[in-house]
């Protein structure tokens, strides 16, 4: 897995190659429990299971192939590939780990520019230094398939407060409603599935906007790296 490679391109990636020990019959019994008849709900009850211990369940189960993240930090890097693993396990076809950089949205909104933040942009000292270590601004997000659609999704952004799953993202950062879990700021917006975006002339390229409780702004991310999962 080459992540200073910033041309775009999908790899296909064996669960075993992020998480050493991993063993699909366990994930098939261990995640059973949470499948149901409607796709939506099976998904909202994967994000909810995954914050009630899951994500420690998986990587003190299955290692992971990042050793300074072994234990869950909640990490997106971490919790992206984790929540793939019950999805994956439970059929879910198409489910593909997207690794992306931060881009000009100025740019991208007035002329599709596609073009990367130089991480020494950062405006958070503390996160300065790894992100110009590491070429980019990063973030990344989890795609699957439904039907004949194709959603997106953060585990990081759908957040357990008290008992209740609530999206950490503001509306316009959702895609229309679909589902079962609406935006409690706005009903007509998904509370799981995340607003995407091709650039001209690549169809199959995901760029998608985070924008939190705090930020001024909408963030715009794009994909460098489309990994799919592979029991």
């Amino acid at each position: 897995m080459d992540l200073m490679n910033f041309y775009y391109r999908t790899e296909t990636m064996p669960f075993r190659e992020l998480f050493h020990r991993f063993d699909p019959e366990d994930a098939r019994c261990h995640f059973s429990h949470l499948a149901a008849d409607n796709p939506h709900q099976t998904v909202l009850n994967v994000i909810r299971h995954m914050w009630e211990g899951g994500y420690d369940y998986v990587l003190d189960t299955y290692g992971f192939w990042d050793t300074h993240h072994v234990a869950f930090s909640g990490h997106c890097h971490q919790m992206t590939p984790v929540l793939a693993i019950p999805l994956v396990a439970l059929g879910f076809k198409d489910v593909a780990y997207l690794e992306c950089y931060r881009i000009s949205k100025e740019k991208f909104e007035q002329k599709e520019l596609v073009e990367k933040i130089d991480p020494r942009e950062e405006p958070n000292p503390d996160m300065r230094d790894e992100f110009c270590s590491i070429g980019r601004i990063p973030y990344c997000c989890l795609e699957l398939r439904i039907g004949d659609h194709l959603y997106y999704l953060s585990g990081k952004h759908v957040k357990l407060d008290g008992d209740v799953l609530k999206p950490i993202l503001t509306p316009d950062c959702h895609a229309e409603f679909t589902g079962v879990l609406r935006h409690p700021q706005d009903s007509t917006k998904s509370g799981i599935y995340l607003r995407t975006t091709p650039p001209k002339g690549q169809p199959d390229r995901v760029i998608w906007y985070k924008q939190g409780p705090k930020d001024i702004e909408a963030e715009l991310f794009a994909t460098f790296l489309r990994m799919k999962l592979e029991l």
